[in-house]
């Protein structure tokens, strides 16, 4: 078992966690389960850090939303923050087949785990269309669910369904394509430098795993006022380039680790000492955010 007295701890947050929340895991971390040292790194700096990158343009689709930034050597850059969709709103698109297969919302014990369910089978079989201009047909699937009170009970998901699911990232203003756009565009610099943004776009999160989804974006990005199109002239306009941060749904994990094996960052841990001393001011110093 984990003695937290001998390890230090590093926590992930997503992008502009208010001051009091950093504040309490800190105090968490220290009172309540002894750690020694503690750190706060933001998510889209350790998904740069997985991909082997400190600049760039991290989206990350997860469950609770979706969220774009820009990142330059390390530190978010906060104005170019823009949130949206995540994958639990694509959840109610399967709604339907789970009543196929016989389990209605009273069928689960609670709202929450009728979700997950819905959830677990839109990051199993949930696609995107690679461009919204293909009407590309998606076979029939099926999937067992492997949890909760409906486990084990195997659902069938029309293609229709499949892509209903996906379409959901890329509707309205918190649409991946609309946030992107904002993200970039509030960076605000010379072409020049708005090769490091364009040019080094990641993905990250369990939820950008859904066939389809990158090239689906990198077509609708490569639209973008300014952006070089695909198959343009070399010299007009900023190429657009997107990576998957490698094993997207653990980027934050992989990131904390290239983090932590720094040289430089035995220096940069909130030690229990300086907590009790200079009090939770000491979180902002820090850990910027």
């Amino acid at each position: 078992m984990l003695q937290p007295e001998g390890h230090p701890l590093l926590v992930c947050e997503p992008p502009l966690n208010p001051a009091a929340t950093r504040e309490r895991l800190c105090d968490l971390a220290f009172a309540t389960f002894g750690f020694q040292s503690f750190y706060l790194a933001n998510s889209h700096q350790l998904a740069l850090y997985a991909a082997g990158k400190t600049t760039g343009t991290v989206v990350e689709v997860s469950a609770g939303s979706s969220s774009v930034a820009a990142t330059y050597e390390g530190y978010l850059l906060h104005h170019t923050v823009k949130v949206g969709v995540g994958g639990n709103a694509l959840a109610a698109c399967l709604f339907p087949a789970l009543e196929r297969a016989g389990l209605p919302a009273s069928a689960f014990a609670t709202a929450r785990e009728r979700q997950d369910c819905a959830l677990d089978i839109v990051q199993r079989l949930g696609a995107v269309r690679p461009t919204l201009a293909q009407d590309d047909a998606c076979t029939d699937a099926a999937f067992r669910l492997e949890r909760g009170s409906a486990k084990g009970v195997t659902v069938a998901v029309r293609g229709d369904e499949r892509l209903a699911c996906g379409e959901e990232l890329f509707k309205g203003a918190q649409g991946l394509a609309e946030i992107l756009q904002a993200s970039l565009m509030a960076t605000d610099v010379d072409a020049g430098e708005k090769r490091d943004y364009w040019s080094n776009i990641v993905l990250s999160g369990g939820v950008s795993l859904l066939p389809g989804l990158a090239a689906r974006l990198l077509a609708e990005a490569q639209e973008f006022p300014g952006a070089a199109r695909a198959g343009s002239t070399p010299g007009r306009g900023v190429p657009v380039k997107l990576a998957t941060a490698p094993d997207p749904a653990f980027s934050a994990v992989a990131g904390g680790s290239v983090l932590g094996a720094l040289s430089t960052f035995g220096s940069m841990w909130v030690t229990k000492r300086e907590w009790e001393a200079e009090g939770p001011g000491i979180v902002a110093r820090k850990c910027p955010v």
